[in-house]
């Protein structure tokens, strides 16, 4: 069982696993209330990967949004 709520407040909702990647340690979780979806917006991704200048990790962690220098290397 998954629950959520929208940015960690109010009303929880029931959710599902729908894809999993141990590896990457990311999950793809759906929601089937429509409700959950008003108000949000998809996030953008780049179309290309920047592999000079600063770049930075953003991920969630221990319920906080954490951000990190990274370095791209290629091998």
């Amino acid at each position: 069982m998954v629950r959520l709520q929208k940015g960690g407040r109010g009303r929880w909702y029931n959710g599902s696993v729908e894809w999993v990647d141990y590896q990457a340690n990311l999950a793809v979780i759906g929601v089937s209330d429509s409700m959950f979806w008003e108000d949000l917006a998809p996030v953008r991704f780049a179309k290309v990967s920047e592999l000079k200048g600063k770049l930075q990790i953003v991920r969630w962690r221990s319920g906080n949004i954490e951000l990190r220098a990274a370095e791209f290397s290629r091998f």
